[in-house]
């Protein structure tokens, strides 16, 4: 069936940019940066993918991490603008 070969399609793309957030992350921690636009990235992402970003939060937890990230970016953009 085409719908569920686009699904599993995304689903494997969802499970890659995981795999690349998190390796970047560990690096990043590894230097000493700030982790957290990934962190909220990799709920959104999970959320996606699992149902779940496995602290609980599920589907009607993905606007508000995705609100929360939008939030964390626009900070970030504030203080790098001054």
């Amino acid at each position: 069936m085409p719908g569920t070969v686009d699904i599993d399609v995304l689903h494997a793309a969802l499970k890659v940019a995981e795999d690349e957030l998190c390796a970047m992350g560990d690096t990043l921690v590894n230097e000493g940066w700030d982790t957290g636009t990934i962190a909220l990235t990799l709920d959104v992402i999970r959320i996606a993918l699992y149902g779940s970003d496995g602290a609980g939060n599920g589907p009607e937890g993905f606007e508000s991490a995705r609100a929360r990230l939008a939030t964390l970016r626009a900070e970030e953009a504030a203080a790098t603008a001054h």
